[in-house]
């Protein structure tokens, strides 16, 4: 697979081979140094290749979710952005390569190339990779013994695997991950398909206690075959199940300035937070996926978070103090955002802070406190920068409403401001 290039109709670049682990391959310097001399110009995708080793050793071929694949993906797009070439990007030759093996291959090779195209497929499914796509080299009579079938063609366990995960993803958004995946752990990948929920469970060593799986889930192998199991081990597992309300994602992601932070929690489930799921925390009890916030807002080392009519307030991993919002002084007072409303009633759309300002939006309305004094408040409509060309430009009197928006102090002290709707 090459990838192709816009403005040198046929030319290509050949795809880029990180044959070497993070965090320090020393492949990725050519892609710093194509984008320092302008390359970025010459490529609409960039297109990768990794090839994971077999080993019998049972630990994951690919070193988790921070190993030799999707590591170096996120350190390439690290580099793509540093160079402001936010591109899209391509796996376009992968494969668990049977390095110098016999023919015939040895007898487990087979079996754990079906158990990593299902780990491999998977992982690439998730909004945590944002792949275009990834491509298995070769399919058959290839050079480098990764092929997935036999060599008269027939299908081997690899296929056999392949076709068992596009059946069993078809059609799915990414749920959010249960498990972070680290090389020493385990790894919980959810997905979604209307009212059905499917995970993708297993874990990255032998010795890694068992995965458990959701009670009265369909459970298949590898292969596609059903299952009688309530746990994964290193053989991974599909569990699927009906829901009684519709499979959403409820995760979360890190950014460090305009890149994705490089943790391995990335797109994972809120219940998946040790902190949230506390008793007394917002998501105590939620199940996967139900678990929601209203407003989330960060000033120093305090995280607030409301949900509903109620509120939490933590510092680093402890929770300082919770309440209901209509419990708090300062908007139960007249003209306040609780005012004259029933206990359990007040939410807010949006909620920033910024030095000492308070800031929130519910409906049409806003209210600006400093400390525990409200300093101005009226409708979104009645902003000029809002209404000229604004978020409630050409909105009736009422009307405009926030999804969210966040205030936040600069490094030169200037505040920057940032609205969805």
């Amino acid at each position: 697979m090459l990838t192709l290039v816009r403005h040198h109709p046929g030319h290509v670049l050949g795809g880029l081979a990180f044959d070497c682990g993070p965090p320090d391959c020393h492949k990725r310097s050519f892609l710093d140094g194509v984008l320092a001399a302008g390359g970025a110009a010459s490529f609409d995708v960039m297109d990768y290749h990794t090839y994971p080793v077999w080993s019998t050793a049972r630990s994951d071929w690919d070193g988790g979710w921070s190993g030799l694949t999707f590591g170096n993906l996120r350190a390439a797009r690290a580099i793509l952005r540093a160079h402001g070439a936010d591109k899209p990007v391509l796996l376009g030759e992968t494969a668990l390569v049977c390095s110098g093996c016999p023919r015939p291959q040895p007898a487990g090779y087979q079996p754990d190339q079906a158990n990593y195209v299902l780990r491999l497929y998977t992982r690439a499914l998730s909004s945590g990779s944002g792949l275009m796509g990834a491509d298995w080299y070769t399919l058959g009579a290839g050079d480098f013994n990764s092929d997935l079938l036999n060599p008269d063609l027939s299908d081997a366990p690899g296929y056999l695997a392949m076709r068992a995960t596009a059946r069993a993803l078809d059609g799915v958004l990414d749920g959010g991950r249960l498990a972070a995946d680290d090389l020493n752990g385990a790894a919980t990948y959810r997905f979604c398909r209307g009212l059905t929920e499917v995970r993708v469970a297993w874990t990255n060593t032998a010795g890694t206690p068992a995965v458990p799986l959701p009670p009265g889930a369909t459970v298949r192998d590898k292969l596609g075959n059903l299952v009688a199991a309530t746990a994964a081990g290193f053989e991974p597992l599909v569990a699927e199940r009906t829901l009684t309300a519709p499979c959403q994602r409820r995760a979360y992601w890190n950014y460090g300035g305009a890149t994705l932070e490089g943790s391995s929690a990335n797109g994972s489930d809120l219940t998946t937070v040790p902190r949230y799921t506390r008793p007394g925390g917002p998501c105590a009890g939620a199940q996967p996926g139900t678990c929601t916030f209203d407003t989330r807002t960060m000033a120093g080392d305090l995280e607030s978070i409301t949900a509903g009519d109620h509120y939490w307030n933590y510092r680093g991993d402890t929770l300082a103090s919770s309440g209901t919002l209509s419990g708090v002084t300062r908007y139960g007072r007249p003209a306040g955002p609780c005012a004259g409303k029933q206990p359990g009633t007040c939410t807010f759309d949006t909620r920033t802070m910024a030095g000492t300002l308070e800031s929130i939006t519910a409906g049409d309305h806003y209210w600006n406190y400093q400390g525990d004094a409200l300093v101005s408040s009226g409708t979104l409509g009645s902003v000029g920068r809002w209404g000229q060309g604004g978020p409630c430009s050409g909105r009736a009197a009422g009307t405009c409403r926030f999804g969210t928006r966040m205030v936040t102090t600069q490094r030169d002290g200037t505040l920057l401001e940032s609205i969805t709707d």
